[in-house]
């Protein structure tokens, strides 16, 4: 793997480029044989920063006069390409990606939503990636249909990343709806925590642990038990924990038979620790037999008079 932007140049002038910046995949590209002890092929390697040094300066081997033409040509339009972003030719073609992608990568981050089309619209997934990386955050809302609709989640992920708080609830049932958990993800966990008692359902439906427990975890509390027997049904145990950590102490002995009745003992726990003390002895049959210590001593540490009973 070389660095950008490598080509190799062949003994007539033709110029050969992998988007890997690899020398031996360009050669490969080029379907010409390689240099076995007659040299066919020159390598030349430059990044386009500053002002271009010339061909015998950036290049491996001794090029001839058409391969030096030809270098000279081809980085000078480099320059130009990645101070205009007009990718017109060569420039516009699968094999350059790399190229475009630097583009997205140097442009002044102020100045990127100038080429959202040209960019977002390009097949190759790092550079519309580049482009969700580096939009100005205000300006990233303007661009949410082109960015959920990439085909590569990397981009997805990054509008439910950079999009401003505010305004991500306007995209949560597309984001919701997304095949990638790190989407879905994502948006439970930035979406303000007021707004997602409105995307409940989907939320708690979700097939992923991850996105159940973020609900748990940034639920407002003063909502929280209005969701508490779908929160303590979850299969997964770190989703009814989070629950019985958060929910409200008065409300905790309206469900008091499912999280006694975990099979998690850590959920048992919660309960001894958190329930309001003038309720706690209406549970101190269930507490004192439990069969894990960790209970036990919670309503005996809370209740010590009647734990001995």
């Amino acid at each position: 793997m070389c660095d950008f932007h490598s080509i190799v140049v062949y003994v007539d002038g033709s110029i050969f480029h992998a988007p890997s910046n690899s020398h031996s995949a360009a050669v490969k590209l080029s379907g010409r044989p390689e240099n076995d002890g007659i040299r066919r092929f020159v390598e030349a390697e430059w990044d386009g920063h500053g002002k271009y040094p010339g061909a015998e300066k950036i290049t491996r081997g001794e090029p001839n006069e058409r391969q030096i033409r030809a270098i000279d040509a081809h980085y000078q339009s480099l320059v130009e390409v990645l101070k205009t972003g007009d990718f017109h030719g060569i420039w516009s073609e699968p094999g350059y990606a790399d190229v475009r992608r630097q583009f997205a990568r140097r442009c002044p981050a102020e100045r990127l939503p100038e080429f959202a089309d040209r960019l977002l619209s390009d097949a190759n997934w790092g550079v519309g990636a580049e482009f969700a990386a580096r939009c100005p955050v205000d300006r990233v809302p303007e661009f949410a249909e082109q960015l959920l609709s990439d085909s590569y989640c990397w981009v997805r992920r990054e509008f439910a990343r950079r999009c401003p708080v505010n305004r991500l609830a306007e995209f949560g049932m597309r984001m919701l709806a997304d095949a990638e958990l790190t989407v879905r993800r994502e948006f439970a966990a930035l979406c303000p925590e007021e707004r997602l008692p409105d995307f409940a359902d989907r939320l708690l439906s979700d097939t992923d642990w991850g996105v159940r427990l973020e609900f748990a975890f940034h639920c407002p509390v003063d909502r929280l038990a209005e969701f508490g027997d779908r929160l303590l049904a979850d299969a997964d145990w770190t989703v009814r924990h989070e629950f019985a950590e958060r929910c409200p102490p008065e409300r905790l002995p309206e469900f008091a038979d499912k999280l006694l009745a975990d099979e998690y003992w850590g959920v048992r726990a919660k309960f001894a620790r958190r329930c309001p003390a003038n309720r706690l002895m209406e549970f101190a049959e269930r507490l004192r037999t439990d069969v894990e210590d960790d209970v036990r001593f919670e309503f005996e540490r809370r209740c010590p008079a009647q734990a001995a009973v």
